[in-house]
């Protein structure tokens, strides 16, 4: 709204000075403000991300020293660590994304009102582009969760052929079976790096996708203002505010994938975590 009183002010020769002096002020103003909010509301996503990692993996290790024999012989050292690196790891990443469940809704429906102001009826073109992203995120979610499941579970197998035989090597010496064992961790990894490479390249079209939704959403709408409006002419002021607007969803949008790829990782972790927390101790 700034931007369009600016650009209003520019195209007036008769009007103040001070006012264009007040209008730029106002916009260094408010882009100064927005980005002190955006980088102390970071600072304090990430003090969280640090201090919930310690105390997960603080009470991972307490509570696996305290496993019973029955339930300490269910898990390997392997497991145990790979726990504690790597998948509370992937819990506390997700946690700096937490308060963008509801920021990244409210922002874009903040930029669709601002656009309707603009642009009027024309940005139902620019509603209908976005709608179609919702199953396309939907069901890509979906099946990078399936894969990402799928490659869990084939790397606890691997961990577990490794730890098999690494505690049994003289007998895998002693009978030659070397070849075998080298076949079986061989296979196992490369059906797990497949999988990772699907889960990765999956993940890497859903961004594109969301990062080439605001220039999608731009072209319908700004076409279907320039096609359809009778009363009104694409004036730099209607054009520049709505590239403006359409800018500020740019980033909402491509955070999109981000959460859906963190959070789908989230949503298959806590299985794993949950189950050795309620194991049985001594």
């Amino acid at each position: 709204m700034l931007l369009k009183q600016f650009i209003d002010f520019a195209s007036l020769p008769e009007a103040p000075l001070s006012l264009g002096i007040s209008i730029a002020c106002l916009m260094f103003i408010s882009a100064e403000t927005r980005s002190f909010l955006q980088n102390h509301q970071v600072f304090g996503m990430f003090k969280l991300n640090v201090f919930y990692q310690s105390v997960l993996t603080n009470e991972l290790l307490r509570k696996t020293l305290r496993l019973s024999p029955s339930e300490r012989a269910k898990r390997t050292t392997g497991e145990i660590l790979n726990m504690a690196s790597v998948d509370i790891e992937k819990v506390v990443g997700a946690i700096p994304y937490l308060q963008n469940l509801w920021s990244v809704p409210f922002q874009i429906t903040l930029a669709m009102i601002m656009l309707w102001i603009t642009l009027g009826p024309a940005t139902l073109a620019g509603l209908l582009i976005m709608a179609l992203f919702v199953p396309l995120n939907y069901y890509s979610s979906k099946h990078i969760k399936k894969a990402q499941i799928a490659q869990m579970k084939v790397k606890d197998q691997r961990i577990a052929i490794s730890n098999e035989l690494l505690n049994g090597v003289k007998i895998v010496k002693l009978y030659a079976w070397e070849e075998t064992f080298e076949k079986k961790i061989t296979a196992l990894r490369n059906e797990e790096v497949r999988l990772l490479k699907w889960v990765s390249v999956a993940g890497r079209m859903i961004d594109a996708a969301n990062a080439a939704a605001p220039f999608l959403v731009a072209l319908a709408s700004l076409t279907t203002f320039v096609l359809t409006s009778e009363k009104y002419a694409l004036t730099p002021s209607i054009a520049f505010v709505s590239l403006a607007i359409f800018n500020q969803i740019r980033q909402p949008m491509r955070l999109v994938g981000m959460m859906i790829n963190t959070l789908t990782q989230v949503f298959i972790v806590p299985y794993l975590y949950t189950g050795c927390m309620l194991s049985r101790i001594i």
